[in-house]
């Protein structure tokens, strides 16, 4: 029983299960058969509108031209002219605009074009209803005008009258008009009066006649040329516009036009992108291991300086115990003949008696070396009797301080980056040289055409990760680049592959180490490299790029 029943349950849920696939199925088929006729719908309303758009700019150019051309004739066009054409005009707008309101809110493509070319054809004859009623305001001004001039002359006429009937009553009774109460006093004083109101009279008529003729005068300076590019034209093609807009947002929001459009036109091109992906790489790793590396192996080595000695004091009794001569701390001692210059962030601790100034380069002759390797603002130190001073990393605990104490004749290649500072004699310069090698394709292959050369005598203070060795190269002896920091000059430098493909092509190991021979040379590495740093050219975008270029210099 308990048998049926669970078979029966799991029956139920099963077909249940069916079900909602069934209706999931035909809801997802429903809503692509309706994108799929929305995007048929939309790409045959956008053909219609940009159809109309030429037709409306072809109607808008004929009908304007033809405009243009009855418009020039409302110059010479009479006054019953003109009122024919406003009334034809007129009659003409309210059909249309009749015609439009039967539209009304129109829904259907076909009738909002229709619409649209009324609104050009409407936004026309207003136009040029607009130029023939300032035609016959210039007419019709002109007409007051005259009628005004009318006015202001016969009043003028009437004062001149009353003037020479005072001047001939004057004339003719000299005495009596000046006496009161006589006739002919009483009579002047009428004239007078009445050449008061009639003087009113004409100013008023001439001042009319002069506002009349200013704005007739600013009427015809007002007249503009025909221009069927008029605002209310433009408004009907921004309408459309904007509906093509519309439509063409509502296009681009189609999940059947973001699929079928972007994707035919990317795909070749990411399938493309892909394969560089993928097979350049290997294609470059290949080339540069089993070609470029070997070529760079059979290549001579560079030997920079082979005539100086490259001599470290206590470097034999050191190599014979043990290579690594650094520690966490490292006490300097001065008298009064040396002076030390140190990194700021290394320097732990001092005499408060002695002397300190700021050196803002090691070298005066290399400022910009100076201050990529981080050597500026440096601390002078020096004393008249001996001052121990203890140099040690004080914002990395994984950094340790080395001494390499050169004589006279020695040189030893640097890496500035690495020094931390230098102990001297005062008074004498300290001697640097940058020698250039392009033409080995060692320099080539890691991009170093550069190389710093430091001469004796000086202490050389340096930091390593974790450590420092100093190793005799001898008959040859190999270390990752990433770890070295300098040899001496006598030394004979060069690069060669690295032991195994498959630890160069899965990134275990860097295609190029360091190697270096001659009996009395010597080179110095740290014991683990800084991974915090950039790695050459492909290390850390724009950081690594910046470290590939300072290594171009021996920086």
């Amino acid at each position: 029983m308990q048998w049926l029943i669970a078979k029966s349950i799991r029956w139920l849920v099963r077909h249940f299960l069916s079900f909602l696939l069934i209706v999931i199925v035909l809801t997802i088929g429903k809503l692509a058969h309706e994108e799929y006729t929305n995007h048929r719908a939309l790409q045959q309303d956008l053909a219609t509108l940009n159809a109309a758009q030429v037709v409306l700019e072809q109607l808008r150019a004929s009908m304007g031209a033809e405009m243009s051309e009855r418009v020039a004739q409302f110059e010479t066009a009479s006054l019953q002219q003109l009122d024919k054409r406003i009334q034809a005009i007129q009659g003409e707008l309210q059909g249309k605009q009749t015609q439009g309101i039967r539209i009304g809110h129109a829904f259907s493509v076909h009738e909002r074009v229709e619409q649209y070319r009324l609104d050009v054809e409407i936004g026309l004859l207003k136009h040029e209803l607009d130029y023939a009623e300032y035609f016959r305001s210039l007419i019709t001004g002109s007409i007051d005008l005259e009628t005004l001039r009318q006015k202001h002359v016969s009043t003028f006429q009437v004062l001149e009258a009353n003037e020479s009937q005072q001047a001939n009553l004057k004339q003719q009774h000299p005495y009596t008009t000046r006496l009161p109460l006589t006739h002919e006093r009483k009579e002047l004083v009428k004239l007078q009066e009445q050449h008061r109101i009639l003087y009113d009279s004409n100013e008023s008529a001439f001042k009319q006649y002069e506002l009349k003729r200013k704005g007739l005068e600013a009427l015809r300076a007002s007249k503009g040329v025909f221009n069927t590019q008029a605002n209310q034209i433009d408004s009907a093609f921004q309408n459309l516009k904007s509906e093509i807009d519309v439509r063409n947002n509502k296009l681009s929001s189609n999940w059947v036009s973001k699929l079928s459009g972007p994707l035919l036109e990317v795909i070749q091109t990411a399938i493309l992108i892909l394969l560089g992906i993928i097979f350049i790489p290997i294609a470059i790793k290949v080339i540069f291991f089993f070609v470029l590396a070997p070529l760079a192996s059979r290549r001579p080595p560079i030997c920079l300086l082979p005539d100086t000695t490259g001599a470290i004091e206590g470097f034999e009794a050191q190599a014979q115990t043990d290579s690594k001569f650094s520690a966490v701390s490292q006490e300097i001692v001065l008298d009064a003949r040396h002076e030390l210059i140190v990194h700021p962030e290394y320097l732990q601790s001092s005499s408060i008696f002695g002397k300190k100034e700021t050196k803002w380069f090691l070298d005066n002759k290399y400022p910009l070396s100076s201050l990529a390797s981080g050597m500026v603002a440096l601390t002078r130190i020096h004393a008249d009797d001996r001052e121990s001073v203890v140099v040690s990393a004080t914002k990395d605990p994984l950094i340790e301080i080395g001494l390499l104490s050169m004589p006279n004749g020695s040189s030893i290649v640097l890496q500035p980056h690495c020094l931390v500072g230098v102990v001297k004699v005062i008074g004498e310069p300290l001697k640097i040289e940058r020698l250039w090698r392009f033409s080995s394709l060692h320099a080539w292959l890691t991009l170093q055409f550069g190389y710093f050369v430091f001469h004796g005598p000086a202490v050389l203070i340096v930091k390593g990760c974790r450590g420092i060795r100093l190793e005799p190269s001898g008959t040859g002896r190999r270390v990752s680049q990433a770890v070295t920091i300098g040899f001496s000059a006598n030394a004979q430098y060069s690069t060669v592959r690295c032991e195994t493909f498959a630890s160069y092509f899965f990134g275990k190991q860097e295609l190029l180490n360091d190697c270096f021979a001659g009996e009395a040379g010597f080179y110095v590495y740290e014991e683990l490299p800084d991974h915090g740093k950039s790695r050459g050219i492909m290390g850390r975008g724009l950081e690594g790029f910046a470290d590939s270029v300072l290594k171009v210099f021996g920086i």
